[in-house]
């Protein structure tokens, strides 16, 4: 651990908040926001566009607090909004909240606090789920915390399933770590595209499995739609080429990745009853026996959901109506 000769509760935190038509939401996210005992915050919030009230709300919010800077533009998607958020953003560390989302009051004071205190570039917190009916639902996932990860540790576990994952938010990051990476044009999983890369450059990374974040379980939001998302694939398949050439050891577990994704999305789709064509089937069934045994070798993969993973790779038509079934078990 490092001891700073100056005070860290003065170093200016851009909170940048990417906004949607989210109207019934975004006062929620800008009052927690501006409830942070953290009290240097650049707070940036880009309207994409939105056909709502969201703009105007946005306006009014910036016209109570200096803090808030309000950016408006054409509809550009969120990983082009996420962009501009970074390029706009005046703090040295910067964290992301999404419009429909809120956070503790401790949020940046912790995740500052957090990072210093382990020496990290990026540190990253728990989270809960809060469902329309106002069910709150945490997912702890209490692997690899408490201690400050090297980059190889930190990329083991983010693919491992038991810690945290690819979300830009629930994360604070020094806003050096930006210089060179962007989120890509027109990805929905844009952050599964560039958080690999960020844990890469990162000089160490702490988790600490609090559930300082409340993400927002919209019927009607973008992460979920009804057809396959086979960016989240593609970004894990860009993971492995992008990591292969840089870190000889991470093989396994890159392709116990990919693995992993196509399982992900294809429960989603089973999930939702969406059809797949013949194309989406290929990407997501084609060469997982090929992939099983390299992540039946990866030790941090819990063994039950090795034994998932084995019935999805060996028997995918079999494994279809499982999912189901457990899926009605656990209600």
């Amino acid at each position: 651990m490092k001891n700073n000769s100056y005070d860290v509760s003065e170093l200016l935190v851009s909170v940048l908040v990417p906004a949607y038509n989210v109207e019934d939401y975004i006062g929620k996210c800008l009052d927690s926001i501006l409830a942070q005992t953290w009290k240097p915050l650049d707070i940036c919030v880009v309207d994409d566009g939105s056909t709502d009230r969201t703009s105007s709300i946005c306006d009014e919010y910036s016209k109570k607090d200096s803090r808030i800077r309000v950016f408006h533009q054409e509809n550009k998607g969120l990983a082009e909004t996420r962009n501009v958020l970074i390029q706009n953003a005046c703090g040295s560390w910067i964290a992301f909240v999404d419009s429909d989302d809120t956070v503790d009051p401790d949020y940046v004071a912790f995740m500052m606090k957090t990072a210093f205190a382990y020496n990290a570039d990026i540190a990253i917190c728990g989270r809960d789920w809060i469902k329309e009916n106002g069910a709150k639902e945490v997912c702890s996932r209490p692997g690899f915390q408490r201690r400050r990860l090297s980059s190889y540790e930190a990329l083991t576990a983010l693919n491992s399933l038991n810690s945290f994952d690819m979300s830009a938010w629930a994360k604070c990051y020094r806003r050096s770590l930006f210089d060179g990476i962007q989120y890509p044009k027109g990805k929905k999983s844009e952050d599964c595209y560039t958080t690999f890369k960020l844990l890469y450059k990162a000089n160490g990374v702490v988790y600490i499995d609090n559930p300082l974040y409340h993400y927002f379980l919209r019927n009607n939001s973008l992460s979920r739609a009804d057809k396959a998302n086979l960016d989240y694939v593609y970004a894990a398949d860009e993971q492995l080429e992008y990591l292969s050439k840089r870190w000889k050891d991470g093989k396994s577990i890159c392709v116990a990745a990919c693995l992993l994704a196509r399982m992900s999305v294809y429960g989603t789709v089973i999930q939702r009853h969406s059809p797949l064509s013949k194309y989406e089937r290929a990407v997501l069934l084609h060469g997982n026996i090929y992939r099983l045994p390299l992540l039946l070798c990866t030790k941090c993969i819990p063994i039950s959901r090795k034994i998932q993973v084995s019935l999805f790779a060996l028997l995918p038509y079999i494994y279809l109506p499982l999912y189901r079934l457990m899926k009605v078990i656990k209600g």
